[in-house]
């Protein structure tokens, strides 16, 4: 049986050269040329001077300064945003597997902390 696949193998492959040598195919590649004209200049390379605003912006960048506000596309400082949580008790709390709720966390409340030692809802013991 391996006799009879190695002799397909060869068979085939002399008849594939055998094929391509008879019946060439009608592609030819041929080299092809650009021609870049070096008097064009790319209008990636064309310099725009830049606005006063522009020029404001960068002299402040440069010297640590905030940039002005007042020109097109400055956007207003971010202003902290400030979370609030609020639970409705300590159910609440070991549901959402917050449990135990340190005095510096958000949603602590001295009426959840029972002993008053800075830690609301602990575990029952």
């Amino acid at each position: 049986m391996k006799q009879m696949l190695v002799g397909v193998v060869l068979i085939g492959g002399a008849g594939g050269y055998v094929w391509s040598d008879i019946f060439p195919s009608n592609v030819r590649l041929e080299k092809s040329t650009v021609h870049v004209s070096k008097n064009r200049q790319s209008p990636a390379l064309i310099q725009v001077p830049p606005t006063e605003a522009d020029a404001e912006a960068y002299k402040a960048w440069a010297t640590g300064q905030p940039a002005s506000t007042n020109w097109p596309g400055a956007t207003k400082p971010a202003q902290p945003v400030v979370h609030t949580v609020t639970y409705s008790g300590c159910d609440e709390v070991r549901a959402l597997g917050k449990a135990p709720l340190f005095s510096d966390q958000p949603g602590y409340r001295s009426d959840m902390d029972g002993d008053g030692d800075g830690v609301a809802c602990e575990p029952i013991r």
